[in-house]
């Protein structure tokens, strides 16, 4: 399969790094999320000695996308609290207009004994559907999904995920790790909270199969929403272009 564009993130104590379109920013006393970013171009600039942060709009407008990608990269820590903690992980200024309902699976067959990145592979098969479930499993044993698309968060809140699985499952919001039933995951029911803004999130649902019938459920609960499968009308995907 095609490797993805990387992501990196780095932090220690309050101090923060992350590169995001060719450039390093930095937040060496991240003590509040209003903190900026120093900027740099570390390929024109190898010493770093050019702090490029709000010398152009251009410049603006990224610092404001690295506030918004930390926030979507990481998971609190009740052992290591930072100041931004609180902060709503923000959406995506998507055009709603290009999305649709539905879910985009692909299927995978392989042996594995973690819950493999299937982004990075090559699928057996694509489908869409209008709900998070196993019908399109090309096998019982030894085979995988993965679930992707868009979630539309109906209120900004607390929005807990609970996944249960005969298997393994991995759930990951923008690029945070909701939840982890892989690594010594004996298939009850486990959870992570994620503070989210009203609006249009990326996710995916990574699934494996093991011995036993294969099963999987996702469900969630919110501000004002009781724990419950989540909504076939708030999983979107990207709809094709015209012609295509």
């Amino acid at each position: 399969g095609r490797q993805r564009d990387g992501v990196v993130y780095v932090e220690f104590n309050n101090q923060q790094g992350l590169y995001l379109d060719g450039y390093k920013g930095l937040r060496l006393k991240a003590t509040d999320h209003a903190v900026d970013f120093e900027i740099y171009d570390t390929i024109k600039d190898e010493p770093e000695a050019r702090n490029l942060a709000g010398t152009s709009e251009e410049f603006k407008r990224l610092q404001q996308r690295m506030k918004d990608e930390v926030l979507r990269l990481r998971m609190p820590d009740r052992h290591a609290k930072k100041a931004y903690d609180s902060e709503f992980v923000p959406g995506l200024d998507l055009d709603v207009g290009i999305l649709r309902k539905g879910v985009r699976v692909q299927s995978y067959l392989g042996k594995w004994n973690w819950v493999p990145d299937f982004a990075g592979m090559t699928a057996k098969a694509s489908s869409m559907t209008e709900t998070i479930n196993l019908d399109p499993l090309p096998a019982q044993e030894d085979a995988g999904l993965l679930f992707s698309g868009y979630l539309r968060i109906p209120e900004a809140g607390d929005w807990t995920f609970e996944g249960e699985a005969t298997g393994g499952l991995i759930f990951k919001i923008h690029n945070k790790l909701v939840i982890d039933g892989d690594y010594q995951y004996e298939g009850a029911p486990t959870r992570g909270t994620v503070r989210l803004a009203k609006g249009i999130h990326p996710y995916r649902l990574y699934y494996r199969t093991a011995s036993g019938k294969p099963s999987l459920s996702l469900k969630w609960h919110g501000p004002t929403t009781q724990l419950s499968p989540l909504p076939p009308g708030l999983l979107l995907v990207q709809a094709p272009l015209k012609g295509t």
